[in-house]
């Protein structure tokens, strides 16, 4: 597991959630029946009613559905590397980022320290030397 693909599943996360918030404005324009006026590419005025924004939402709706797939396979498999992690403190660091998302000062403060750069340096660590181990393999 690389750090990289550890961090897809944040990104998933925000992805997902902007996602949300766009249907809830399309569908918040669409209940309001407003006309807005928008201007093109070529300065030409357009009226977009709300019959004009059944295809976007259709579409936005796909793109929420394709993401939503996408985060359930990381989702799945990130879960099953933290779940093998030994060390339960370890585990915790690693659940508490990629599974809940937070931040590294917000870690801190569940692990009981103060310094961000505490949970932050033993993940480091741990990646590291997970990844010596995967290059030794490699080697072998």
């Amino acid at each position: 597991m690389t750090k990289e693909r550890l961090r897809q599943l944040y990104f998933l996360t925000k992805e997902i959630e902007l996602k949300r918030q766009q249907l809830e404005k399309l569908n918040n324009f669409a209940a309001g029946g407003v006309a807005v006026l928008t201007v093109g590419s070529k300065g030409k005025q357009n009226t977009d009613t709300v019959g004009n924004t059944a295809s976007r939402m259709a579409d936005l709706k796909k793109e929420l559905e394709d993401a939503l797939f996408l985060y359930w396979q990381e989702f799945l498999a990130v879960h099953g590397y933290i779940k093998a992690i030994p060390s339960g403190e370890i585990r915790y660091i690693f659940q508490l980022r990629y599974i809940n998302g937070l931040s590294w000062q917000q870690i801190a403060n569940r692990i009981g320290v103060l310094d961000e750069s505490s949970p932050r340096k033993k993940h480091d660590r741990w990646l590291k030397r997970e990844f010596a181990k995967e290059d030794a393999n490699d080697c072998a």
